[in-house]
């Protein structure tokens, strides 16, 4: 299972630290004031937070994606003579690791929460 799942499970779990790494090569952006050089408070988590969110929309979309592609491809196939041996697998496959990417993303959103505050 780890050898088939891990390796997805963990670049997920990683988005939130790539998504912080990124924020912050970011320049920040200049507090409304007439002071120059001035940061406008909470900006760093305000941009990982946003990046983060459409990050992880973006990765479960992909999944859904290929999930859908696979659902779509057994309706229309329903009565080929591999059904099962083939295309019914590949369902399963696909229905297994769409719940660890799930699974992946909402333990690596509770953990960035937790931290962040």
């Amino acid at each position: 299972m780890v050898n088939t799942f891990g390796l997805t499970a963990v670049q997920l779990m990683a988005l939130p630290l790539l998504c912080c790494a990124a924020a912050c090569l970011q320049p920040p952006p200049q507090a409304p004031s007439d002071a120059p050089g001035v940061v406008a408070p909470g900006s760093l988590r305000r941009r990982t937070r946003a990046s983060l969110t459409g990050t992880m929309l973006i990765a479960s979309t992909m999944r859904f994606a290929a999930l859908g592609v696979c659902i779509v491809s057994a309706a229309w196939q329903q009565r080929h003579i591999l059904l099962w041996a083939i295309f019914a697998p590949k369902l399963v496959f696909e229905v297994a690791l769409m719940a660890v990417a799930d699974g992946a993303l909402l333990l690596a959103a509770g953990v960035w929460q937790g931290l962040a505050g």
